[in-house]
């Protein structure tokens, strides 16, 4: 059973997908490609190896920031969260995530 974490109150009934991306995560922070449309929501599933994530603007270290797990799945609601979140590898081997972007229906 995945581990699903909601940052903020989400309706997915009220808001349309407006984009799709995946990301290897490796060894250097890096966020996805955040489509053009007004995104007002992002669901993130870690498919495989651990992460460590953060959506503040500092990017996250190896041992710095959220661990997430493979099967997690998290969902950030605020702007700022979605243009700033960048994750890196935990251990050390490369993970991969996948992103659904929202916007208000």
């Amino acid at each position: 059973m995945p581990n699903i974490v909601g940052f903020n109150i989400f309706n997915s009934e009220s808001h349309k997908i407006v984009g799709h991306d995946t990301v290897t995560v490796s060894t250097s922070a890096v966020g996805p490609t955040i489509p053009a449309e007004n995104v007002t929501a992002c669901q993130i599933r870690v498919n495989d190896q651990s992460i460590r994530w953060r959506a503040d603007g500092t990017d996250p270290t190896a041992a710095a920031g959220f661990t997430s797990t493979s099967g997690d799945i998290f969902i950030l609601t605020k702007e700022t969260e979605i243009d700033q979140f960048k994750a890196i590898r935990k251990g050390g081997s490369d993970g991969e995530i996948d992103c659904v972007f929202f916007s208000e229906a």
